[in-house]
């Protein structure tokens, strides 16, 4: 998947927006297959991505570390 600026005006994909596209995203091998997005609409989108998306805690470095046996 890619991310690019887009330079002509074109309107946002997403439903029910009004706003013009800002960026297009696309897949790298059929580019047929793209989503033109406003930045507020890209916004929103990465929003409910991260608050689905939870990272991995790393360990504390001061826990007592298990020992292999």
């Amino acid at each position: 998947m890619e991310i690019n600026k887009i330079a002509i005006k074109t309107k946002c994909d997403f439903n029910g927006c009004k706003g013009l596209a800002d960026v297009s995203i696309f897949d790298s091998v059929d580019t047929a297959k793209k989503i033109n997005l406003c930045n507020s609409c890209l916004k929103q989108i990465y929003e409910c991505v991260a608050k689905t998306v939870i990272p991995k805690g790393i360990d504390a470095p001061f826990k007592k570390q298990k020992k292999l046996r």
